[in-house]
């Protein structure tokens, strides 16, 4: 039994990565009252550390005066670029 693989070129990789936290300023954070998102995507998605969605929006400013202290993930989706997750602190 002979068992071969070919190994292709991925486009995952650390430049990949450092680009990507690049296409996006997130600001304030630490966030009190809002947070605003500023590049190109279609949708912004909050979660809370359970995975639990907390809103979703399609506009850059971001309002989080109405959710408590702690941590949280923002998901920005992106045709043209994927999806960039970046961690945000609620004061």
């Amino acid at each position: 039994v002979q068992v071969s693989f070919e190994l292709e070129a991925s486009s995952v990789g650390i430049e990949n990565v450092e680009n990507q936290q690049n296409l996006y300023q997130v600001s304030p954070n630490p966030a009190t009252d809002y947070i605003h998102i500023s590049g190109e995507f279609e949708q912004l998605s909050l979660f809370n550390t359970n995975g639990q969605m907390i809103l979703q929006s399609k506009e850059s400013t971001i309002y989080t005066n109405n959710i408590p202290a702690g941590v949280y993930f923002l998901k920005i989706k992106s045709e043209k670029n994927g999806i960039t997750t970046r961690k945000i602190l609620k004061k």
